[in-house]
């Protein structure tokens, strides 16, 4: 049986709720507090290690989404060297808490990966396009510029399957994810290992913030459908907050042990 990775949640959802503060509206979001707040930074970070019930993530990301070298000269009055420092920080940061993680129990989840965080463009913007799709408008089955999904993801896999952990896609609704992976790795001698970090289903706007959408539609409800699929990557975006990836891990072992039988 092909080994499932739990990734983790939304950081910047995650911290919010830690200090009881939205950051949606900050031009850094949380990258800010990589200079403000390491504790609460290395804090999040555990939340999503720890999980509910049994070991949560072993997968965790740095907090860097919004991170940049010119972002922190500008916004943080940072030279160009210490904004650098301060992005490599981060990855520090994700491994010290790993490494309390460690300290603090007895788990089998030992083997957990640091991942580097990079936002798009628009997270540099900080216009929202990044959310808005306002480079394209998107028929479910497109990338931004236009080209089809699985035909541009099974073309980047090829080129380097050697270098690709898996390939997949990140912040896009639950509801979305089986019209883009459906079928991808019909036919393939050697099938691509498929990653989804849905958001909470819900729209963003700058003005309103999250709103609607499949807001109120478990994500656990989604998963089981998803693993026999084979997508073997699963975490979250935005509004996904801890609670949420262990609910995921619960449908996960659930299904692996019906599937060890």
């Amino acid at each position: 049986m092909k080994e499932i990775k739990l990734l983790d949640g939304g950081f910047g959802s995650q911290i919010s709720k830690r200090i009881d503060r939205l950051i949606d509206d900050d031009v850094l979001w949380s990258s800010r507090l990589l200079s403000t707040n390491k504790a609460e930074v290395i804090n999040t970070h555990l939340d999503f290690l720890q999980g509910l019930f049994v070991a949560g993530s072993n997968v965790i990301s740095t907090n860097t989404y919004q991170a940049s070298i010119d972002g922190f000269m500008k916004h943080l009055k940072l030279s160009e060297s210490e904004s650098y420092d301060l992005i490599k920080e981060a990855v520090d940061l994700a491994r010290k808490a790993v490494s309390i993680y460690k300290s603090m129990n007895n788990s089998e989840n030992t083997n957990i990966l640091v991942a580097g965080s990079v936002g798009p463009y628009g997270a540099f913007l900080h216009d929202g396009s990044e959310y808005t799709g306002s480079y394209k408008d998107s028929d479910g089955k497109s990338i931004a510029s236009g080209e089809d999904f699985q035909q541009t993801v099974k073309k980047c896999y090829k080129m380097n399957p050697d270098q690709l952990l898996a390939v997949g896609a990140n912040c896009i609704a639950p509801g979305t994810v089986e019209q883009l992976f459906c079928d991808i790795n019909v036919g393939e001698v050697y099938p691509m290992p498929l990653l989804v970090y849905p958001n909470s289903g819900e729209f963003y706007n700058k003005e309103m913030g999250w709103h609607g959408g499949e807001a109120g539609k478990p994500i656990e409800n989604y998963i089981e459908n998803w693993l026999n699929m084979g997508i073997t990557w699963i975490g979250g975006c935005c509004r996904m907050y801890a609670e949420n990836i262990s609910k995921i891990q619960q449908v996960i072992l659930k299904w692996q042990m019906q599937h060890s039988k």
